[in-house]
């Protein structure tokens, strides 16, 4: 063996190569099994394979399972168990401790813990068994409360640097043995909207993890009065954020102007993501931000975005926005395009993920967007991801559909309007070969196109393998078999179409093209097979 494959650095960096970064649950199982067999067959091996392997904890049950058998026991429990949405679950089972947990017990828990740096701790575990297809695993709260009770006061995951944990009454004693000054980065999942013992968990988050630079909290749902004066929830979120001093990205529901005005000062920040709608009067502090390159906001109307635009001084790297409001007219659009290039020479380079989404209602008389509002985008080279969501309908041909395609060759998500344009559509199956030759990585479409007529001769060879889920919109459509064929030909892993039905316009003519959708649809996913 070359004596550079000795050093543990390259042999990590070389298994590390075997994690795929969105890798399915039966590749990672297979990747987990390659780095054990590494690791025991190996001894020069043994340490680098065992650092990967356990460097992130996908699952809390991966790590019991390494303690002896007789230490846990399962029991069969009847369907539903949990307020947990199973789908088709077969089978559900809970882990629960048979025995007191042991000084051999904690000994082996060690050997493995010290090496995660990555956790997702999560009361549910669903995976592919046999003779079930899918079992369902909850782990026990007494488990949860036996890992808060280690025999030394070390702490036994040492150097934890992201931790995504249930935000439960159940699980919180355990949550406070593994924050920790090592903590990075933190997600707080929750079912519902915070009880009060679970903000109170908060307090100490900032005491015990000072050089937290990533936090998510977002609760399952918003009851009404939770922006109320006086909210706990809010406020204890704000008192919170106040005591973290290098925070670099937050995404919660909201959070008060104290804790806004912090965020402003702290000048690491960079990301900022609130569910709920934001207050106007905040607006003016988006100046003192000097690096807020990431901002997801639901605002009352374009009108405020502008003036929030305006006063941005990083150069943005993604922008998604959302109206409540429905005001938004062509000239107003435009104008918002220029605005984002605006903020920074290097905008135009460095966003790549772009989204306007506006409250829309069904209406006949709605502005055009034509190719010309869209140009000033086009100056965006590095674009992944455009979604133009708003009252306007659009107005496109096949010559400003591939204009748009030549733009933005990195595009993977397009959606423009992706549930239906009021006006009939000037893109054809031509403009959208254009767009699929020239935006190689797509992934997701949405947008419109006249399949009434189809290019012959079809093309020879696919143009596109990404793309599994096409928005057809309100497409027209006339014949579902030919179209199916044509699709298959060019999007030959599209198995299915969704189109809709819009109340403007003509409503029997799109009830017709919805069905022929769903026809087309049916025919893909069968791979091609008439039905009678």
């Amino acid at each position: 063996m070359h004596p550079c494959l000795l050093i543990e650095e390259i042999q990590r960096t070389i298994f590390s190569l075997l994690i795929i970064e969105d890798d399915k649950q039966k590749d990672r199982e297979e990747v987990n099994k390659t780095l054990a067999h590494l690791a025991r067959t190996c001894r020069a091996f043994h340490t680098s394979a065992l650092d990967v392997l356990w460097d992130d904890l996908e699952s809390l049950e991966r790590l019991l399972h390494c303690l002896p058998d007789d230490l846990f026991e399962y029991h069969i429990l009847p369907l539903p168990v949990t307020p947990f949405q199973f789908g088709d679950t077969s089978g559900c089972r809970e882990m629960r401790l048979a025995r007191p947990m042991g000084p051999s017990d904690w000994s082996i828990l060690k050997k493995y813990t010290y090496r995660i740096r990555s956790a997702t701790f999560n009361p549910c575990i669903i995976y592919d068994a046999e003779p079930l297809p899918i079992v369902a695993t909850l782990i026990d709260s007494t488990i949860y409360q036996a890992l808060c009770l280690p025999p030394t006061f070390s702490r036994l995951f040492p150097n934890l640097r992201r931790l995504d944990f249930p935000a439960e009454d159940t699980h919180l004693s355990l949550l406070q043995v593994l924050l920790s000054p090592s903590l990075r980065a933190l997600s707080l999942q929750a079912k519902d909207w915070l009880t009060p013992s679970a903000l109170s968990m908060l307090s100490s988050v900032g005491s015990l993890c000072p050089n937290l630079k990533i936090f998510d909290m977002r609760p399952g749902r918003s009851p009404a009065d939770l922006l109320a004066p006086g909210s706990h929830v809010i406020h204890s979120i704000s008192r919170f954020i106040l005591r973290l001093e290098v925070l670099e990205e937050l995404e919660c529901l909201m959070i008060t102007e104290d804790a806004f005005k912090h965020l402003a000062q702290v000048g690491t920040f960079r990301r900022l993501d609130l569910a709920l709608p934001f207050p106007t009067h905040l607006i003016p502090y988006f100046s003192q931000f000097n690096n807020l390159r990431y901002i997801c906001l639901c605002l009352d109307n374009i009108r405020a975005a502008r003036d929030l635009i305006k006063l941005l001084r990083a150069p943005l790297e993604v922008l998604e926005l959302t109206f409540e409001g429905q005001d938004s007219s062509p000239e107003l659009l435009k104008n918002m395009f220029q605005d984002t290039l605006a903020t920074s020479d290097h905008t135009a380079t460095s966003l790549t993920r772009y989204q306007l989404s506006e409250m829309v209602d069904e209406s006949e008389d709605n502005p055009l967007l034509v190719i010309d509002d869209f140009r000033p985008l086009l100056q965006l080279r590095n674009l992944a991801f455009l979604t133009i969501d708003v009252q306007c309908t659009i107005d496109l041909d096949d010559a400003g559909i591939v204009e748009m395609a030549r733009a933005w060759p990195m595009l993977e998500f397009l959606h423009l309007n992706y549930a239906g344009w009021t006006t009939p559509t000037g893109i054809t199956p031509v403009g959208l070969i254009g767009l699929l030759t020239h935006c190689p990585k797509l992934s997701d479409l949405g947008i419109a196109v006249d399949f009434t007529t189809l290019p012959e001769p079809l093309p020879a060879h696919p143009l596109n393998t990404r793309i599994k889920v096409l928005e057809a919109g309100t497409s027209p459509i006339d014949e579902p078999f030919a179209v199916a064929e044509f699709l298959a030909r060019i999007l030959p892993n599209v198995i299915k179409v969704v189109g809709f039905v819009l109340q403007a316009g003509d409503t029997a003519d799109a009830t017709t093209y919805h069905e022929r959708w769903v026809c087309v649809s049916s025919i893909l996913s069968s791979g091609g097979e008439r039905s009678e």
